[in-house]
C-alpha cells in the first residue's frame, strides 16, 4: 500500500480504461434454455442415433462398363494385344537365327500381350497405362531394330528363316501396332471401368407402385 500524500487515496484503486471483452462461448449443443434462463440437456431423439439399415444385399454395379463406348473400346484394346502378340511371334520364328540375345525377350512379351488381354477383358483398368508404357517400349525397340533389318540384305550375312526385307517390314507394322495400343488404352483408361454403384435390390421393389 502506498503512503498517503498530498494526492487522495483512490477508494476502489486503479482499473484498465479498455478492459479486454472475453469471447461469447458457443450454444450448447442438444440444450434448452429453461424459464430461469440456465442450460438444461434436451434429449436426443433416438432414430437419430440408429444406423441405416438396408433391406437385403447389396449389388455393386459399374455403370461405365454397360456403355457401348466402353465395350468397343475394350474390344479394341484386346485385339490389338493378340494382333501385337501374333506379330510378334512371327517375327521372333522367322528371324530365330539373327535375333542373338533379343530371345528370351520376345517370348516373354509374347506371354505378357496375351496375359494383359485377359485382363483387359475382364475389365482391369489397373493393366492399361502398365499396357501403354509396354507398348513405347516395344515401339522404341522396333524403330531400332528396322534398320538391322535392312542391313542384312547385304552380302555375307546369314539370311533368317523369313527375308530381312519381310521382317523389317513386320517390325514397321509392328511399330505402328505399337502406336494404336497406346491410344487405345489410354483412351480406354479415361472412361473409368472401375466406377461403382451400390444400391440394395429389396429396397427398390418395395418403392414401386402397385400394379407395376
Amino acid at each position: 500500500m502506498r503512503a498517503k500524500g498530498l494526492e487522495p487515496p483512490q477508494p476502489f484503486g486503479h482499473r484498465l480504461l479498455r478492459p479486454a471483452r472475453l469471447p461469447i462461448p458457443p450454444r450448447p449443443r442438444g440444450k434448452e434454455p429453461s424459464a430461469a434462463g440456465m442450460w438444461e440437456q434436451r434429449p436426443v431423439s433416438s432414430q437419430a442415433m440408429k444406423p441405416v439399415v438396408h433391406k437385403g444385399e447389396a449389388v455393386i454395379e459399374h455403370p461405365n462398363r454397360a456403355k457401348s463406348a466402353s465395350q468397343a473400346m475394350r474390344a479394341v484394346v484386346v485385339v490389338l494385344l493378340i494382333l501385337s502378340s501374333v506379330l510378334i511371334a512371327v517375327i521372333t520364328i522367322g528371324g530365330w537365327s539373327a535375333l542373338a540375345g533379343m530371345k528370351p525377350v520376345c517370348i516373354v512379351w509374347i506371354f505378357l500381350d496375351l496375359l494383359f488381354a485377359y485382363f483387359v477383358a475382364k475389365w482391369a483398368r489397373g493393366v492399361l497405362p502398365v499396357i501403354a508404357t509396354l507398348a513405347m517400349m516395344m515401339g522404341v525397340f522396333g524403330l531400332i531394330a528396322i534398320p538391322s533389318w535392312v542391313d542384312r540384305e547385304g552380302f555375307g550375312y546369314a539370311q533368317p528363316a523369313l527375308s530381312s526385307s519381310l521382317l523389317g517390314s513386320l517390325t514397321a507394322i509392328l511399330v505402328a501396332l505399337q502406336l494404336l495400343v497406346i491410344i487405345a488404352s489410354m483412351y480406354a483408361f479415361r472412361q473409368q471401368w472401375n466406377v461403382e454403384v451400390e444400391h440394395w435390390p429389396a429396397e427398390e421393389g418395395d418403392a414401386l407402385p402397385a400394379g407395376a
